[in-house]
């Protein structure tokens, strides 16, 4: 994983020769292992050309601080407003309409969505 000196570095060096390190091949395969994922901006995004997404998927330190009301509940309250907040945390999208079509409710798209075993553990304690 780069420190951010070396991205910094790394940045101002694509700059300058005028290309892409963040949507290139991984150009340091030492700094990517099985249990990290690198993902590029689309190309027209305003930061796809210095910028990229790091996931760790199995980093068991990073524990999640939702800010201001809790979560909502499976077994009480609004379940369409359950199923659009879990979606939204949870299935891949890029805006609204990859998370539900317009004529299905949360609920359905929800229980459509083939969740992994170890996100519906997670969604079992919130």
């Amino acid at each position: 994983m780069l420190n951010s000196r070396e991205y910094d570095k790394r940045a101002h060096n694509a700059y300058l020769s005028g290309n892409s390190w963040a949507g290139s091949a991984q150009d340091d395969i030492s700094d990517v292992s099985e249990s990290n994922i690198s993902q590029s901006f689309k190309p027209d995004h305003h930061q796809a050309n210095t910028h990229a997404i790091q996931v760790n998927i199995d980093d068991n330190s990073i524990v999640p601080n939702f800010v201001g009301g809790s979560l909502p509940r499976c077994d009480q309250g609004d379940r369409e407003y359950y199923c659009c907040t879990m979606s939204t945390l949870f299935k891949p999208w890029r805006n609204g309409k990859d998370l539900k079509h317009e004529m299905q409710t949360w609920d359905e798209s929800f229980l459509n969505y083939e969740f992994s075993k170890h996100q519906l553990e997670i969604m079992k304690y919130f």
